[in-house]
């Protein structure tokens, strides 16, 4: 996974009948993990009614993780959670659920 350096952004977005994004950082690697971060996630804008644009905050989770990364075709990706796949952020901010549509 050369194509992946320390302080890229990840993405990860899950839930049911709601979506929820995720950010994460990556912060460093070993032999066979990468190492990473929780980011929190920031509004940046909404669409006037039941979605919000999010994007990643600059506040740090101080929680140091690791995950295993793999690639299914679409680019280098990881499992934070056993329900979620994040993959690399492409920059623009992404749709998430508003408050009161199903959060």
């Amino acid at each position: 996974m050369d194509d992946i350096k320390v302080g890229d952004i990840f993405s990860c977005s899950w839930g049911y009948d709601q979506t929820n994004i995720d950010f994460y950082k990556c912060v460093g690697f070993t032999k066979h993990f990468m190492k990473y971060v929780c980011i929190n996630t920031e509004i940046v804008g909404s669409d006037g009614c039941s979605a919000d644009l999010v994007a990643p905050g600059k506040s740090e989770g101080k929680k140091v993780r690791r995950a295993k990364l793999f690639d299914f075709g679409n680019g280098p990706g990881f499992a934070p959670a056993s329900y979620s796949w994040a993959t690399k952020w492409s920059g623009k901010p992404v749709h998430q659920t508003a408050p009161g549509y199903g959060h």
